[in-house]
């Protein structure tokens, strides 16, 4: 039997970004590390994605909303005489022990009505106060989550490839070790005996259940908590680096560079202004 409260879906809001889509933006792939729906509010255009001959037009009377999976390679061609006005939500959702959910849950690509309609006024909400900073606005904030957390799950799909396990992953105890503690030193002693089992077998039982190393898993959280700050506060990227448990801002550089193609300056950057980042070359 599962633990159901162990599979309870956490929403992670990565940030809200509303900007302009010039006319003569270039048609230059883009993408995005996390889950993204893109909202459009005014102006037209046709999105265009990499992975498969696809195009689609983006509408705002059509009622438009667009699921990008983290990681797809896209862009978007404006084809009024006006500027598109946009609303990028970058979100993640995770399993209270440690799993990922859209390693096992997709969405499609387009949203329809009147589901469409519904998620866009909760991304509206959010976006109108996401900059608030008391506890009333976190409250608020957190029951929209809930909200859009609810709505999305609703229509996710399974992956067809992949099945959620049937029992709670024997490694969560060392899941949620390492999601509270990401940035302390990897302690391999440690997690083994809270699983307890001798590293030798911990090993094994983590790859088995996560398919990564306990290392890896600590890399892409700590990679996790560095994009959402990029993108949630101004704060120096080399207090980015610290706060995500790298003591060492080169080398954070190095591998956030390795991971998305651009520095983590970059990064924010282009986020800010177009909700995504020039692909890595060769992609």
């Amino acid at each position: 039997m599962r633990n159901e409260e162990l599979w309870t879906i956490r929403p992670d809001l990565v940030g809200c970004y509303e900007f302009d889509l010039p006319v003569t933006h270039p048609r230059t792939w883009m993408t995005q590390p996390h889950q993204t729906l893109m909202l459009t509010l005014s102006g037209t255009g046709t999105l265009y994605r990499k992975e498969a001959p696809f195009t689609c037009p983006v509408d705002p009377d059509a009622g438009s909303l667009y699921y990008l999976h983290g990681g797809l390679v896209r862009y978007v061609e404006v084809l009024d005489n006006r500027p598109m006005h946009m609303i990028a939500f970058a979100f993640n959702f995770g399993f209270e022990n440690g799993l990922d959910f859209f390693d096992y849950y997709t969405l499609p690509g387009r949203l329809a009505e009147p589901e469409s309609s519904a998620i866009s006024r909760i991304i509206l909400d959010i976006n109108r106060f996401k900059s608030e900073t008391g506890i009333a606005a976190q409250m608020e904030r957190q029951r929209l989550m809930c909200a859009f957390c609810g709505r999305l799950a609703a229509l996710a799909e399974p992956r067809p490839e992949i099945r959620l396990p049937e029992h709670t992953p024997r490694c969560t105890p060392a899941i949620d070790y390492l999601n509270r503690h990401f940035r302390e030193p990897l302690d391999v002693g440690r997690l083994a005996a809270l699983c307890a089992v001798s590293r030798p077998h911990f090993f094994r039982l983590f790859r088995a259940e996560m398919r990564m190393t306990a290392q890896e898993f600590l890399c892409r959280k700590r990679m996790r908590e560095a994009e959402k700050l990029l993108l949630s506060s101004n704060l120096p990227v080399s207090e980015v680096a610290v706060r995500s448990g790298w003591n060492d801002p080169f080398h954070f550089s190095r591998l956030f560079t390795r991971r998305n193609g651009v520095s983590p300056r970059a990064f924010r950057e282009s986020f800010r202004r177009y909700g995504a980042a020039p692909v890595t070359p060769g992609i």
